[in-house]
């Protein structure tokens, strides 16, 4: 890939202009459409502009990574659950546990981090499943808590292949691995994966 530099000169065709023309490259908000024409603006990215009428002319391969950037945040979507209290109080003090202060966007990295961890396999699929019969959701108790996940296009494809892998609903998964969570960080069964997560969180926070 060629990268280019705000200020560098060129030469493109203008459709504006209807001619070769010199160009400068700059830093623009740029109006662009997705696949399906729907419109989204992205702020500051290198365009190379045409000197004479300053209409953009091309964008360089080098803003392609912002441009999906923007459209990653734009498709981002939302995965309301509903938790026994006891389960939020597992992704605190995991998170606490491991040097952290608990909020609501560590609790997001933190199962988000499990979520693309997980492989649709047949092994992992009945590790998933044993967690359900853990003592933890045992007895009687409310679902209390909401938790709202945001997760990207990418980590919802993952997300829907598991649900199809597995059979299982996306509340029992949430529910699986903050078991797991559970028994890597809090019962203290898994320090490698502790920290992993701990650099994890640590990077992302």
């Amino acid at each position: 890939m060629q990268i280019y530099k705000e200020g560098e000169k060129s030469k493109g065709l203008c459709e504006h202009c209807k001619k070769m023309v010199s160009t400068t490259f700059k830093l623009r908000t740029t109006n662009l459409n997705d696949e399906n024409e729907k419109p989204f603006k992205v702020p500051n990215i290198l365009i190379c502009a045409c000197d004479f009428c300053n209409h953009t002319i091309a964008i360089p391969q080098q803003s392609f990574a912002s441009i999906a950037e923007v459209k990653n945040k734009e498709s981002k979507q939302k995965i309301d659950v509903r938790l026994p209290r006891h389960f939020l109080d597992i992704l605190n003090n995991t998170i606490v546990a491991l040097g952290i202060k608990a909020s609501s966007d560590m609790r997001g990295l933190l199962l988000r981090f499990y979520l693309a961890s997980v492989v649709t396999n047949t092994k992992t699929i009945n590790v998933l499943k044993k967690n359900l019969h853990s003592n933890l959701l045992n007895g009687h108790f409310k679902r209390s808590s909401r938790l709202t996940l945001t997760i990207n296009f990418q980590l919802e494809e993952h997300f829907k292949n598991l649900i199809k892998a597995s059979g299982l609903n996306q509340t029992e998964i949430i529910d699986s691995l903050i078991i797991e969570i559970n028994n890597d960080v809090l019962s203290k069964q898994n320090k490698s994966k502790s920290d992993e997560v701990k650099i994890m969180l640590l990077a992302n926070g």
